[in-house]
């Protein structure tokens, strides 16, 4: 994936990062694979402010990137998902029922977003947590 790990203020405000990530593609002139991208969040803990989000979108192997991107492999891991169709406003419920699998970073895989689709009721998405 080419990835770009950042801090924001608030959950609401990841859009801005997608922003910048998508201006950084199309300078540096990379391709959209069409695979589902994603957002990792790498604190330990849920957060108010101060965010540690890194978001990303797969890239095809041997693709090159500078900054603020960074290509890498995502690691392979056992997850528990669950996914929900509709609007972004159903993360809080979701994340609460899964909340006691969670061994490590979660992270949300974007099956169909905003990229795919103008109606948020066709959004697909994903949120994954790391289990044992």
């Amino acid at each position: 994936v080419a990835a770009l790990r950042t801090k924001i203020d608030a959950y609401t405000d990841e859009h801005k990062v997608w922003a910048k990530l998508m201006e950084a593609f199309e300078a540096q002139d990379l391709t959209y694979t069409g695979e589902p991208c994603g957002a990792t969040f790498h604190d330990p803990e849920y957060r108010e402010s101060d965010i540690d989000i890194e978001i990303w979108e797969p890239v095809s192997p041997g693709a090159t990137a500078s900054e603020p991107l960074v290509v890498r492999e995502l690691p392979e891991q056992r997850v528990a998902v669950a996914a929900f169709r509709g609007g972004y406003d159903q993360f809080g419920p979701v994340n609460e029922e899964l909340a006691e699998y969670i061994t490590g970073p979660m992270y949300n895989r974007y099956i169909v977003g905003p990229g795919k689709t103008d109606d948020p009721a066709q959004y697909l998405t994903e949120i994954c947590i790391p289990v044992a």
